[in-house]
């Protein structure tokens, strides 16, 4: 019991990671697309470096962002998957250094290759907007640099994103199974089915797995697809949000019931005394 607490209590610090990663994450995407605006009025090369800095900003917080849903899922796993307890000393500083230390190593060695600048962005209509990124041109004229830093764009990205979703993918599977499956519970009505299900629901938000919709903006869905995305990640914080209220509401009657329980214990055996 005592661990099941400490995990409880270890699950509110988590979400305040992902809370503040996503933070990060929204306000160094507006301030990498101002950086770049104010880079093509002033082609000067204290503004160049300013759009560095805020492009390796914008990989950090994203690698950061998803750092910490893959911790979520890990955490998830320990607390309602795994069948026996463990103790891990220092957890929270142990999942700490892999969520902020990881995305810092990363874009510590992106930045020594100097692959940072700005970076164009273009649509099917021919509509082109600039923010600072990961960058070709920043990368020199080399041929070889310019597929370097497709090769980290792909590899920090697309295969750390995809990579994190399976995960996360397979964590939820495993409490589906545990909420939905063969059993006890499967028995208590559709009302239970339900809220099974909305919990999954939630938890699919918690883990980031809308961002797969990023990895399907390709082909005849394209368009479908980055509406999806744009608006079920662009709310993901208030998502997280409404998730941590439910739980906080949830487990703050669960202790008034059981205070309840106890003094009505109590009562009995002075009544019977």
């Amino acid at each position: 019991m005592y661990l099941k607490r400490k995990k409880l209590d270890h699950s509110s610090s988590i979400h305040l990671q992902l809370s503040l990663a996503l933070l990060l994450l929204h306000v160094s995407f507006l301030l990498s697309a101002w950086g770049a605006a104010w880079q093509t009025t002033q082609d000067h090369r204290p503004i160049t470096a300013v759009c560095q800095v805020l492009g390796a900003g914008l990989h950090w917080a994203l690698l950061a962002t998803f750092s910490w849903m893959a911790i979520e899922g890990l955490h998830l796993y320990l607390l309602l998957v795994r069948i026996f307890n463990i103790y891990v000393k220092r957890y929270l500083l142990k999942l700490a250094l892999l969520g902020w230390g990881l995305p810092s190593v990363t874009m510590g060695v992106c930045a020594a290759l100097r692959v940072y600048g700005p970076h164009r962005l273009e649509d099917d209509m021919n509509n082109s907007s600039t923010i600072c990124w990961l960058s070709e041109s920043s990368a020199g004229s080399e041929g070889w640099r310019s597929v370097c830093v497709s090769v980290l764009k792909y590899l920090t990205v697309h295969a750390y994103l995809g990579a994190v979703l399976l995960f996360n993918g397979v964590i939820l599977l495993l409490i589906g199974r545990e909420l939905l499956g063969a059993g006890p519970r499967a028995v208590q009505g559709r009302g239970r089915v339900c809220r099974d299900a909305v919990t999954l629901l939630g938890l699919s938000f918690v883990l980031g797995l809308p961002w797969g919709l990023a990895l399907c903006s390709h082909g005849p869905l394209t368009h479908i697809a980055t509406y999806l995305f744009t608006v079920l990640n662009g709310l993901q914080g208030v998502f997280l949000f409404m998730w941590v209220l439910a739980l906080t509401c949830r487990r703050n009657q669960q202790a008034e019931s059981s205070s309840n329980t106890q003094s009505t214990i109590k009562m009995g055996k002075l009544g019977a005394s």
